[in-house]
């Protein structure tokens, strides 16, 4: 595949975020997107293919960003890669049993911890000041 130039569309949690955008291999499993807003590092899209190549399609990781830039010698866009394994996920978490309480226990504690503070005259009344605005002076 390195060397094909195809067009595909990029597609984002459904969305079609580009149409017919340039998709330039650089090696079996990644490639680069000429798209004019390219999305975060890290984020997986979709590419299928566009007018010839209508039954390619991929699950992508986007791995590195080109910014649009003013005077850039390269078009701006995101290297992606169809290779990345996902990282692992934690199926569990432990606990020890020691942080779990009861709940007459849990709210006891909550309660003799919090105390309370004497009233002001001021509670829950504040003074505001009105702004004046004047129109016409500097």
């Amino acid at each position: 595949m390195p060397g094909e130039t195809r067009f595909v569309d990029v597609v984002w949690r459904g969305l079609r975020l580009a149409q017919k955008a340039k998709l330039s291999p650089s090696a079996e499993t990644a490639a680069f997107v000429e798209i004019e807003a390219p999305l975060p590092v890290g984020t997986k899209v979709r590419l299928e293919g566009a007018g010839d190549d209508a039954g390619f399609a991929v699950e992508a990781r986007v791995v590195s960003v080109v910014e649009q830039e003013t005077g850039a010698r390269s078009a701006p866009g995101m290297r992606v890669d169809w290779s990345v394994e996902k990282p692992a996920e934690v199926s569990s978490i432990a606990v020890a049993s020691s942080d779990l309480l009861p709940m007459e226990e849990a709210s006891a504690e909550e309660s003799t911890e919090v105390a309370e503070e004497p009233a002001t005259p001021t509670d829950g009344k504040r003074k505001r000041r009105r702004q004046k605005t004047i129109i016409g002076r500097p």
